[in-house]
């Protein structure tokens, strides 16, 4: 089986990108042995087995990246495909698809984002894909995405969510309750996540003088991304620097030890920017796995929104009620019990073996 990629999946920017993809290539090996994996990354395609790059050429062009993964499928008899693709749809990739179905090999498209077209700047690349992607139907027989939709483009769905390996997360240890609440965003910092609705939230709350401020309200960031200088810019427009804490990218024990202090953690609250209202990022599941309660703005497969350790906000872009939040911690600090349900829940719906059942299936 091969798993082809269009990112340079071991970039610092891509960790939790590739935690996912690794996950589902175990799960792949487990059921169908032998598994390799794509990487293109500078102007260069590696064909990798677990974590040896077997191969390497030189592949500026969409044409040349495509020929040269044909050309690995036909030396390592790959009969099982596995395509993780970002739009735009291209003339290279329908090519691509066309060939790969006139020499018979099984393929499983998955497109990470639908609707998508929100997130094109381009309306020359909107155009050309909304083209290209009207063939597609005619050589993928099936595809997975993290959005409630039964087909897309004519093409059927197994829809998918986001998984995690709970082996890999810590559980948060239980808060005694405080008059200080510790918010955590932890993500790419894009302008879906929509972090500006928290900060003016805790702006409209710190001057509120009718409100009774029985809480001090802390956010911290951790990552980085286009919308960081943005965050960073609001924070002093705002006069919150007493507020907000801009962590930068953390890992291991000190990504752990932030999770630790946090009480709410936060999903992205931005997807009307981009014209998403269904989704099921990574996420809402790794908070979950912490026993991290944890709040969001769209409607999530894996979640309600009436479990007493979230908060579904609107998907728009009014400003987060920091009283809404505070009910929430209020809730749900103290209780081990919750910390517990919360793990035992996303173990039993989120684990990667799980989620993939039916792709596995359908490969037969």
């Amino acid at each position: 089986m091969l798993y082809i990629t269009y990112t340079d999946i071991f970039s610092e920017y891509m960790i939790g990108i590739r935690r996912k993809i690794m996950a589902q290539i175990r799960v792949f090996q487990k059921n169908f042995g032998d598994v390799f994996y794509t990487r293109y990354a500078r102007g260069n395609i590696c064909l990798y087995q677990e974590d040896e790059c077997l191969d390497h050429v030189s592949a500026w062009y969409p044409g040349e990246y495509f020929t040269e993964i044909l050309k690995w499928i036909q030396a390592y008899n790959i009969r099982q495909v596995y395509i993780r693709y970002n739009p735009p749809f291209t003339m290279w990739f329908v090519d691509f698809v066309r060939e790969l179905k006139a020499r018979g090999i099984t393929m499983v498209l998955e497109i990470p984002t639908y609707p998508y077209d929100g997130e094109f700047q381009d309306q020359a690349m909107l155009e050309e894909d909304q083209y290209y992607r009207k063939q597609l139907k005619k050589y993928v027989p099936q595809v997975t995405t993290y959005s409630a939709y039964k087909e897309i483009y004519g093409m059927p769905v197994i829809m998918l969510q986001n998984g995690i390996d709970p082996a890999e997360h810590t559980v948060r240890k239980k808060h005694q309750k405080l008059q200080r609440i510790n918010l955590l965003a932890v993500a790419g910092m894009a302008r879906w996540h929509g972090y500006e609705r928290l900060l003016e939230g805790i702006w409209s709350y710190s001057h509120d003088t009718a409100k009774n401020k029985q809480y001090a309200i802390h956010l911290y960031f951790v990552g980085v991304g286009p919308e960081l200088y943005h965050y960073k810019q609001l924070t002093k427009e705002y006069g919150l620097q007493k507020h907000v804490t801009f962590c930068g990218k953390l890992y291991g024990k000190t990504l752990d030890d932030i999770y630790e202090k946090a009480d709410i953690g936060i999903g992205s609250i931005g997807f009307y920017k981009i014209h998403l209202y269904h989704n099921a990022p990574i996420k809402l599941r790794e908070y979950c796995v912490r026993g991290l309660p944890f709040l969001y703005g769209y409607e999530d497969e894996g979640f309600t929104g009436e479990e007493i350790y979230n908060l579904r906000v609107e998907n728009d872009a009014s400003p987060i009620d920091m009283v809404d939040v505070i009910r929430l911690y209020e809730r749900t600090v103290g209780r081990e019990d919750i910390i517990n349900e919360m793990r035992e829940y996303a173990e039993k719906h989120f684990a990667w073996d799980k989620l993939l059942e039916e792709v596995i299936h359908y490969y037969g």
